[in-house]
């Protein structure tokens, strides 16, 4: 501890990286010893509240008004931050009162936990305790220390110990003691402690590749003396400057089997070697394989998908003057609101590609992994190995070798989910936000951040520009419009020249009997697949019926944990909860009156595939939902299959499958309930509903071939499905507009939700009423508006019983709500004496349930 009017002083501010505090930063000073001046971003150890903790350096002061500063304990990564992102985590851990630690955490490598290891090492008199027993010389002072029990372990070990091992070599002794301990060794000069960041222990995944031996190229080219199938796989290999390319790769696209493969290694003009997935080449966009169809890679962490060639594709005149408009000098924020089809990815690889030419980067988020892989593989198609993806489905490895490769800077071009957003691209010139209207971009949990927020902000502290995608604008996107802090460009047609599908509303009160498919939808997949054409088929609700209930008393078995009702798995004879993942036994009689009169209501995903593949048994079906999708690869590998059938195939899906997709031979589009969301009691479900529609909608006449919509519901007069069905966006707007301003929602309202669990109903109650009591005396409501508390809509969630309150207050924010944000966090935080108590704040909730 140094006195900080000491001329000596060096200062740092640090955010410690402890729950729970906020956007507090704390001084601290650096050891006697220590010259260098940690950077920015640096990871520190600190003594923090009777215990060391991790912190971030954040800042260099000069002075602080403390009169007596700690040291830091040590450096224990020289892992450095950008300031624009220190203070783009210093913005979100106010905007969405969070702690400054959770921000940050966000920027680090991916590969689990991090952690600090202590390592012990022996110096001085104790160090010369090998040297000395050696030379025979055995003093009363060695003596004593080869009895003390952290020497002597040290110096059986060799010399250098790590302290968990210590601790595990000393049971007896307690961490307060061997905490005392170690201290008293440490300034005896005996012991020398070092702190080291724990690095993720994964190796980086191999696959077999293939290279042409250097100085093989123009003789082999000449010689003219390879059979065919050699032939084919040399001139594949030459299209990707001779390799490494993916065995697999190489053989698909070739159309050879391995043995030419072997031979021409044989005779020295090639090699196979295992080598690292992050050095292999992939094979170039528009390549000609040997029957003549382009060619796309395998290689890399993906797998393969089909994607449209159309790097020499003559752009529209409105794809023109989006392309100008985004790569020009004037505006840096836009809605790029096209129609599905429009040719909207183009215009993102042009504008990629224009930021990559000034040496800039870009980031391309999508919101589902599901749509990860075919755009990585339409952007890798465009711009080879200079694309990374990270996602959650790519497993521990994969994010951490793509992860290193932007941060070597071996690349320009960064694909993936909201995550990808905190990837150490250099140079940032353009963020991409693609299908912008999606919720998943909100994280669910902290810090609870949304992308597109957190994209503005990066981008204004890196001078990036901001491309929000979307055939289906926001009301948030639309507001930036109207407000001028967003341009508007329209893409109004398909470049095919084909019109957008044609849309029937069937009302299902009509279709008598009809339990999956109603007779309408029925007789048009008839129609299409004896065309040889493909069908994707909505259903957004998983499992194989929503609930069981008993036919004779009403019984419907409930999670124990939750208060929903459980989904009910035929696949397993399970019921299961989506809620916490609880499942049971399916029972077979009623656990009330032991009936055996139990029967299924409401149809998921599980049972539609049954009842489709009855009535079509001859015709692939793929259902891609989140129990079929949970292994890693699997998204990539089931819209591979579907796009490789050579003729009729169904593609039924939750609302995963309802975006981005690009299938040329889809032309029948079925959404088999609309309803399912429409009445869920929360204010964003009717823009939800016209959303999906309107976006799986999309996913059909993509090709040269019309294409066909059949979207089943009860409430064929709704608003949102007769908007979304005749193609009315500006009327939807206009609705839902005015309704939300009526009622005082985003984005004409501010809204915060503050959600209190307790395993004690009662606790949970009266910790609600004692925060909204406290948060009402600590801030002047005027021009606010606090709803609540009362019982959740689900009131019971994982054992925890859920109380919440909304905040409603101006949206353009200012003074006064950073003050509330302020007073809230403070009163959450205070909230810790109650161990079993939760206290959630969501800053523009995508939910309140």
């Amino acid at each position: 501890m140094i006195d900080s009017n000491s001329p000596d002083r060096k200062l740092i501010e640090v955010a410690v990286d402890v729950p729970g505090q906020g956007t507090s930063t704390y001084t601290y000073s650096l050891p006697a010893g220590m010259v260098d001046t940690p950077e920015l971003g640096t990871l520190v150890l600190v003594p923090f509240g009777g215990r060391d903790a991790l912190g971030y350096v954040v800042g260099l002061p000069t002075d602080s008004d403390i009169e007596k500063v700690k040291d830091i304990r040590a450096v224990v990564d020289d892992f450095g931050i950008p300031s624009e992102y220190i203070e783009m985590c210093r913005w979100m851990a106010e905007y969405y009162v969070c702690s400054f630690g959770d921000a940050l955490r966000l920027l680090l490598p991916p590969g689990g936990n991090r952690s600090v290891r202590c390592v012990i090492t022996l110096k001085g008199e104790a160090q010369s305790l090998a040297n000395d027993e050696s030379a025979g010389v055995v003093s009363q002072d060695i003596e004593k220390l080869k009895n003390d029990p952290i020497i002597g372990a040290v110096f059986q070990a060799g010399g250098s110990l790590e302290q968990r091992k210590l601790e595990r070599l000393l049971p007896g002794m307690s961490k307060t003691e061997l905490k005392r301990a170690l201290t008293s060794q440490e300034d005896a000069g005996n012991i020398d402690r070092s702190f080291l960041m724990s690095t993720p222990r994964i190796k980086e995944k191999e696959t077999r590749a293939v290279s042409v031996v250097p100085g093989h190229t123009s003789a082999v080219a000449s010689a003219g003396n390879l059979g065919p199938a050699q032939s084919r796989a040399y001139n594949t290999l030459l299209l990707s400057d001779g390799g490494p390319v993916a065995l697999s790769d190489l053989m698909s696209a070739a159309d050879v089997s391995r043995a030419p493969i072997s031979s021409l290694a044989d005779k020295g003009i090639l090699t196979v070697s295992d080598l690292p997935i992050s050095q292999i080449t992939s094979i170039p966009e528009g390549a000609p394989s040997a029957d003549g169809k382009e060619i796309v890679s395998e290689n890399g962490p993906l797998g393969s998908l089909p994607v449209p060639v159309r790097s020499n594709l003559e752009l529209t005149e409105e794809q023109e003057s989006a392309l100008k408009q985004i790569t020009g000098d004037e505006d840096s924020v836009f809605v790029l609101d096209g129609v599905t089809g429009s040719g909207k990815t183009e215009v993102y690889l042009r504008s990629m590609a224009a930021m990559a030419k000034k040496g800039r980067g870009s980031i391309l988020l999508v919101p589902e992994i599901a749509l990860t892989p075919q755009t990585k593989r339409r952007v890798e198609a465009r711009f080879g190995k200079e694309v990374a993806v990270l996602h959650s489905n790519l497993g521990e490895r994969g994010r951490y070798e793509e992860w290193n490769r932007i941060a070597k800077g071996e690349v320009s071009i960064v694909v993936g989910t909201r995550s990808a957003l905190f990837s150490p691209i250099r140079n940032l010139g353009l963020i991409v936000i693609d299908e912008e209207h999606e919720g998943s971009y909100k994280q669910g949990m902290a810090p609870r951040y949304h992308a597109r927020e957190v994209a503005l902000e990066l981008a204004k502290l890196r001078g990036a520009k901001v491309v929000m995608g979307t055939a289906t604008p926001s009301l948030e996107a639309e507001a930036m419009v109207g407000n001028g802090s967003a341009t508007r460009i329209k893409l109004t047609y398909r470049p095919t020249g084909h019109g957008m599908a044609e849309v029937r509303v069937v009302d299902m009160k009509l279709e008598f009997g009809a339990s999956v498919l109603g007779e309408t939808l029925q007789a048009e997949m008839k129609r299409t697949l004896e065309a040889r054409e493909k069908v994707i088929l909505l259903l957004n609700r998983r499992g194989f019926s929503s609930y069981l209930m008993c036919g004779d008393c009403g019984h419907v078995p409930l999670c124990r944990y939750c208060a929903v009702s459980m989904t009910y798995h035929r696949r397993e004879s399970r019921l299961r909860c989506h809620h916490c993942n609880y499942s049971e036994k399916a029972p077979a009689l009623c656990p009330e009156c032991n009936s055996h009169e139990l029967v299924f209501r409401g149809t998921g995903t599980q049972r539609a595939e049954d009842h489709i593949a009855a009535l079509f048994p001859d015709v692939p079906l793929i259902r891609m939902d989140a129990d079929s999708t949970q292994r890693q690869g699997s998204h990539a590998r089931y819209l591979s299959e579907f796009g490789d059938e050579h003729g009729p195939a169904i593609l039924l899906g939750t609302q995963m499958i309802a975006k981005g997709l690009h299938f040329p031979e889809v032309t029948l589009v079925g959404v088999l309930s609309a309803d399912s969301g429409i009445f869920i009691p929360d204010f964003r479900s009717a823009e939800r509903t016209y959303q999906l529609i309107k976006q799986v909608a999309g996913r059909a006449g993509r090709g040269d071939r019309p294409g066909h919509v059949i979207v089943q519901t009860f409430n064929p007069d709704h608003y949102a499905i007769q908007a979304a069905a005749a193609d009315r966006g500006d009327s939807f707007i206009r609705t839902e507009s005015d309704i939300r301003k009526d009622a005082g929602y985003p984005p004409y309202r501010g809204l915060v939700s503050v959600v209190l669990s307790h395993p004690d109903r009662s606790k949970a109650e009266a910790a609600a009423w004692r925060v909204t009591d406290e948060l009402r005396g600590s801030v002047s409501f005027d021009d606010f508006e606090l709803l609540g508390p009362a019982s959740a809509p689900i009131e019971r969630i994982k054992g925890r019983y859920r109380w919440h309150f909304l905040v409603k207050h101006p949206a353009l924010g200012g003074s006064a709500v950073v003050e509330m944000k302020k007073h809230l966090g403070r009163i959450a935080r205070a909230q810790s004496g109650d161990k079993n108590l939760n206290v959630i704040v969501d800053v523009d909730p995508m939910w309140v349930l």
